[in-house]
Formats: C-alpha cells, structure tokens, sequence
C-alpha cells in the first residue's frame, strides 16, 4: 500500500504484515510512520531487531514479503504524552495478539495502571476507527452477514457478547460452541457473562 508524504508523517498505531504468512508485528509511534518503519528496516537489515521472531521471518521470506501498514492515525493533538497512544496500542495487541510482537504489553511499560478516562478514550477511538470500515487491514475478522445468519438461526440465546472492537455482537445459548469456534477459553469467557472479569480478548459482555 501507498501513501502519501502526509499520511507517512504523521504518529499512530501500525502493523508490519508477513504477506506469505498473514502473520503480524503492531506498534505504535510518537514520531512517524515513515520514521518507525525506517527504523525497523534498518534493524532488521542488520540482523540486530529486537523481535527475534520478525527477525527470523524476514530472514527466511526476505523484506519484499513484508508490508508496512498504517492501522490508525493518532495526531499529536490528541495526546500530551505516549500513554494515550500506548492505551490504543495495548487494545490491539489484547485483541489480535500478533504473532511477532515479544512483549504483550505496548511500550514494555510492565504494570503500568490506566486511568478509566484514557481506557474510555481509547476504546472510543477504536470504535469510531471500525465504524469507517477499516477493520480489513487487520485481516481475521468474522464478516457481518456470518454472525447475522448464525444469530438468525440460533434457539431462545442465554448469552450476549460483544466485541469492543470489530463490534460483532452474538447472542448464543451454547457457550462451549461459540468458545470452541473462536479459539477462546471458556472459563474466561464465562466470567466476562457473569462479570467477575470486564473483557477477554476483546469480548465483552453484551447484556
């Protein structure tokens, strides 16, 4: 994908694409896009990134394999320090958990507590990001008509989910089922149903 010098020059959340694979690297920049990716270019052109799994990837499908995508744009404006910009990090790291990320936790920040007004934010953000239909750059993703026509065909539901992200909403009565399909624990799952935890991977509870 092309862009231009103003959308490459501007800060957000990204992600690096094994097109051979689908397999993917998110991050985030305070900088630019164009700057970041440079930067990761010329770690991995030296054998010295510090994902030893994008390492080994680019090594073996060489970099014309991989793509470089802008999955959000976070002006500068919107935030005063990077903890806004790795709060929305974080939600896509929690929700996709790309396979070439080590770390889990956006900018390594170990134990760091977000305000519920920064989460709120954030999840504002991804929401309106999704309502403009962009969710396609992220691949896997469970198309609209697909949770229509299986809620359509489902008995009288005892559990609502929703997802705060891609926004699917399922309304099912067989919780092993619905957990064994999206390769989601359902120990997790049902105490997002019941409230003893708020979100799982995404899913919150619908009711």
């Amino acid at each position: 994908m092309t862009y231009t010098a103003d959308e490459l020059n501007q800060t957000g959340i990204y992600v690096i694409i094994n097109r051979d694979t689908g397999k993917r690297y998110i991050g985030s920049t305070t900088a630019s896009f164009r700057r970041r990716w440079d930067n990761h270019k010329r770690s991995l052109r030296t054998n010295k990134h510090h994902s030893t799994k994008l390492q080994r990837a680019w090594n073996k499908y060489t970099e014309f394999r991989f793509e470089f995508k802008i999955i959000e744009v976070v002006p500068k404006e919107e935030w005063t320090d990077n903890k806004y910009l790795l709060d929305i990090e974080q939600m896509y790291l929690d929700t996709y958990q790309p396979e070439y990320n080590i770390c889990k936790t956006a900018g390594s920040n170990l134990g760091l507590k977000r305000s519920k007004e920064t989460i709120e934010k954030g999840r504002a953000s991804l929401k309106n990001y999704y309502n403009n239909n962009n969710s396609h750059l992220l691949g896997k993703s469970i198309p609209p008509e697909q949770a229509i026509k299986s809620s359509l065909t489902q008995r009288p539901q005892s559990y609502s989910f929703m997802h705060k992200v891609t926004l699917e909403v399922c309304v099912i009565n067989n919780l092993s089922l619905f957990c064994r399909e999206r390769l989601l624990d359902k120990s997790n799952m049902s105490k997002v149903a019941n409230g003893r935890i708020k979100s799982y991977k995404g899913w919150i509870c619908g009711n």
